[in-house]
């Protein structure tokens, strides 16, 4: 199953193609879809909200693919705890941390069935930027200063501050009344705010070190740029202990308290997540196996079935 985000694919079409519209905002979702609900909120003339807590009956596949004219938008993805959701369901969401970037990015993202997913994503336009920005009632020069051919894409957990407002963001959509709607987009402002400040300060983290030669100690954000940008030759744990100047046992406890995850798990996500845009991009299994940096096909493949629970010829037949 499919679901691609486009000029006349909106969010909009989601809830009305995969969910039962019961209330204003309340959805929930189709039983061909799965099961869970869905709120959604539309702010003119630029600002959506969705948040979903859902199980899927089935593999679906999400794309963003807007034309380069088009009106930009921003999109943010946060996926919280369990503790603060809307469903009683219990368990363990699939996701955790969130995500920014823009349409210009083409994005691809694969969610799996029977996992619970609970994320709360916001599109906002960027002529709605400067309304979130007076609802702050400050001189927010962050929403001034976006450019939206920039390619924004960061990804980060959720720190306290983020944890705090998303919390109470999630508890104004759950609240019915009139007022809870300036609320809400007061909080999706503050959100906004403060995930566009960690993006910034990892913009300048690497401007910080880009006059620093690699022979010489480099920091975590501009490594792991480094990373993003050749994922075919990512180094083991002793080179890239070397490249930061290092012991491996430092550089293993600092690179999981900078990313809140093993170097493993963090270089295996990173490879899994290129492949899913490369098996759905007309990519061939053998050559996404060697974009992705492994040795055979029968390798990547065994790796991809261990981390989606799926065959990568599943991914390249949607």
């Amino acid at each position: 199953m499919q679901f691609t985000f486009s000029e006349k694919n909106t969010i909009n079409n989601f809830c009305d193609d995969l969910f039962d519209n019961k209330t204003q905002y309340y959805y929930e979702a189709k039983r061909s879809f799965g099961t869970g609900i869905a709120y959604f909120f539309e702010f003119t003339p630029g600002l959506k909200i969705i948040y979903l807590d859902v199980t899927l009956n089935n593999l679906i596949l999400f794309k963003w693919v807007y034309k380069p004219m088009s009106e930009p938008s921003l999109f943010f993805l946060f996926n919280p705890t369990t503790s603060k959701s809307i469903n009683t369901s219990i368990g363990e969401t699939a996701e955790k941390g969130y995500t920014i970037f823009d349409q210009n990015n083409n994005r691809r993202k694969i969610w799996l069935p029977n996992q619970r997913y609970c994320v709360l994503m916001l599109e906002v336009k960027h002529c709605h930027l400067e309304t979130l920005n007076s609802l702050l009632g400050t001189n927010n020069t962050l929403f001034a200063n976006y450019n939206p051919m920039n390619k924004l894409y960061f990804q980060s957990k959720i720190n306290a501050n983020i944890k705090i407002i998303l919390n109470q963001t999630i508890n104004a959509i759950s609240d019915k009344t009139a007022q809870s709607n300036i609320l809400l987009q007061i909080k999706c402002a503050e959100l906004i705010h403060q995930t566009l400040i960690n993006a910034n300060q990892r913009k300048q983290d690497s401007i910080t070190n880009r006059f620093i030669s690699d022979s010489q100690h480099i920091s975590f954000p501009r490594f792991i740029q480094k990373l993003e940008r050749n994922i075919d030759s990512i180094p083991t744990i002793t080179e890239a202990s070397k490249i930061l100047g290092m012991s491996r046992s430092k550089f293993q406890r600092l690179f999981k308290s900078h990313t809140n995850t093993t170097y493993h798990a963090f270089v295996i996500e990173l490879k899994m997540e290129y492949s899913i845009e490369l098996l759905t991009s007309n990519h061939t299994v053998s050559e996404t196996a060697h974009l992705c940096g492994y040795s055979s096909i029968g390798n990547f493949s065994a790796a991809f079935k261990r981390h989606y629970n799926l065959s990568p010829s599943d991914i390249s037949r949607l």
